[in-house]
């Protein structure tokens, strides 16, 4: 079996859920004697004429491996904006070609803009989903968007992104540590860090030696402004970008994980700290309720809810034992649910499925 995939850079130096979402399965046993090439649209880094020049590259490579080398199926990465556009093209190109496609939706804010949409664009949105021979949703609520956006035309099939095998260790902390909140991802509003820091001062407020690490690139200026506004600089560790082992020891040095989104793929570092044994507390969208059950794994509230999100920290802070309760129940979720080889052989099953439907 000969896969083209086709998704972001996987080369650039800030990393993201999509690519770790493509390394994993590209490198699962269960694809051995899978030919999966990777393909890249466009540079993730550098100008914008930089950029413009990688994606026409990409766009004449891609045609030139449909002549040479077709492969038996093309598994496209699509997110939001111009990167379902971009990859719209794609897709039309391969079944011109008479080969079979895949969709994998990464996106978070897609039905917003279809539902604001005008009806030629709406129309055209939904012949992207309905021409996929798959469209793969990563979790329930990304399931029901498709259905929409492609008037129940498309043949969805809900597939969680796995859990990479990274290696984290589930141990917990001891009970004598200084509760320690691990926020990790991108530094900006999507994401919800900027509630999390204003709850932070009434956190600090029922337990005095908490503090929190904040791990990912993005408005750091901003987030240090609202820090030292607040007061809370001695208990906030702002560590920028990480990868390798600082990234693993952010998760080994925390006791809780908290990602507060107003919207969500199924977001990677909810898997990852459950994989490390951290319960978490986020918001109750998109896929997170698909990894974190609620008062089992962790706690979830209403995006922007800051008294809720604080409210949630400080009972999770306040006891080791359900800290210990929750972790353990996450880790044993995490490695049943999303283990990365289980997610690949089912992947694996669903491409061939397709190419032998074609056949």
């Amino acid at each position: 079996m000969h896969v083209l995939m086709l998704g972001g850079d996987l080369t650039a130096s800030v990393g993201g859920g999509i690519g770790t979402v493509a390394r994993t399965y590209m490198g699962a046993q269960a694809m051995h004697g899978v030919r999966i090439q990777y393909h890249t649209t466009v540079a993730a880094e550098g100008s914008r004429a930089h950029k413009a020049r990688t994606m026409v590259q990409g766009q004449a490579r891609f045609l030139r491996r449909l002549t040479i080398d077709p492969p038996d199926l093309l598994h496209i990465h699509i997110a939001d904006g111009p990167s379902f556009w971009r990859k719209s093209t794609y897709a039309r190109a391969a079944r011109l070609a008479g080969i079979p496609v895949c969709l994998h939706g990464h996106f978070t804010s897609l039905l917003d803009l279809y539902r604001s949409s005008k009806v030629v664009r709406r129309q055209m949105i939904q012949r992207v989903f309905t021409d996929a021979d798959v469209v793969f949703a990563l979790s329930t609520d990304m399931q029901h968007q498709i259905g929409e956006m492609s008037n129940g035309g498309a043949h969805v099939h809900i597939l969680h992104n796995p859990c990479p095998p990274d290696g984290f260790d589930p141990s917990p902390r001891p009970a004598t540590a200084r509760p320690n909140v691990l926020f990790m991802g991108r530094v900006g509003d999507r994401k919800g860090i900027f509630d999390l820091v204003a709850a932070w001062p009434e956190v600090l407020e029922s337990v005095p030696g908490a503090e929190l690490t904040i791990a990912g690139d993005g408005e750091l200026e901003r987030l240090r402004a609202d820090v030292d506004r607040l007061g809370v600089a001695s208990s906030v560790h702002i560590l920028g970008w990480v990868s390798g082992e600082v990234r693993m020891r952010a998760y080994r040095e925390a006791d809780v994980f908290c990602l507060p989104s107003y919207a969500e793929g199924l977001p990677m570092g909810v898997l990852e700290a459950m994989g490390a044994g951290l319960p978490v507390v986020s918001t109750a969208i998109n896929g997170t309720p698909d990894a974190v059950v609620d008062g089992t794994t962790g706690l979830l509230h209403a995006p922007g809810d800051r008294a809720a999100l604080a409210g949630h920290l400080i009972t999770v802070l306040s006891s080791h034992e359900r800290r210990l309760e929750q972790g353990q129940a996450g880790f044993a979720r995490v490695t049943a649910e999303f283990d990365p080889e289980h997610q690949s052989e089912r992947l694996r099953k669903m491409w061939t499925e397709v190419i032998e439907g074609r056949r």
